[in-house]
């Protein structure tokens, strides 16, 4: 599209109102203190009900919350307590996949925990934890065409070999957008522990191996 398409557009309340809930999940608005979130939730959902595009505001509260249970560390209470308020109102169907976001985010750390006292676990080059999520819980994103230097492919084979053994017939599709990864990073005088994301540390792994890439051959090497 142009890009006049965009600049055009207008902005939806229920955008807006979606976008001022991920500032109070995200407790980016100080002037709310811990004790005042619960009188806070309840006027939210009182503006919501007079929403009449109740749908558009679920679709951007959806998304808007997977970026928080992806890459950030939430405040499951306060998340909890908001999808109870809405689902009060809205009933059951209207929350019940963001309820399967947060249960899937719960399973996690059961995975991680049993992948690591696997015998697949053993030996690889880094600590590896995957997010296992159901399909018709999430937004739908778009595929990720990222090819992994070997360290970090061996680690997805690896996690891969453990889940197919208790979910042979499951499919497992990987989006690295909202992977994060933290990587120790020697120099001269001292070691630094640097985070990012996984597209980023793929490049940094690409130079440390060979410093005097050109930015084509490691678009070429990572597939994008």
């Amino acid at each position: 599209k142009d890009a006049a398409d965009y600049t055009s557009k207008e902005t939806t309340f229920s955008e807006v109102l979606s976008s001022y809930c991920d500032k109070i999940m995200r407790r980016d608005n100080k002037d709310i203190t811990e004790a005042d979130e619960p009188e806070h939730l309840d006027a939210l959902v009182a503006v919501f009900a007079y929403i009449t595009e109740k749908d558009v505001f679920q679709e951007f509260y959806q998304a808007k919350l997977a970026r928080r249970l992806l890459q950030t560390t939430p405040n499951e209470e306060l998340e909890k307590a908001m999808l109870e308020r809405l689902q009060r109102m809205m009933g059951k169907s209207f929350t019940q996949k963001m309820e399967g976001m947060m249960t899937d985010r719960d399973s996690t750390g059961e995975y991680a925990a049993k992948f690591q006292a696997d015998d697949a676990y053993k030996g690889l080059k880094c600590d590896f934890t995957g997010q296992v999520l159901k399909a018709g819980h999430w937004p739908s994103y778009k595929a990720d065409v990222l090819t992994l230097p070997p360290k970090l492919s061996a680690s997805i084979a690896a996690f891969e070999r453990f889940y197919k053994r208790s979910n042979a017939s499951r499919k497992l599709r990987w989006f690295f957008w909202f992977g994060q990864c933290e990587m120790s990073i020697a120099f001269a005088k001292q070691t630094k522990i640097a985070k990012g994301t996984v597209h980023q540390t793929a490049v940094l792994m690409i130079i440390d191996a060979a410093p005097n890439q050109t930015t084509k051959v490691i678009a070429e090497q990572l597939g994008i």
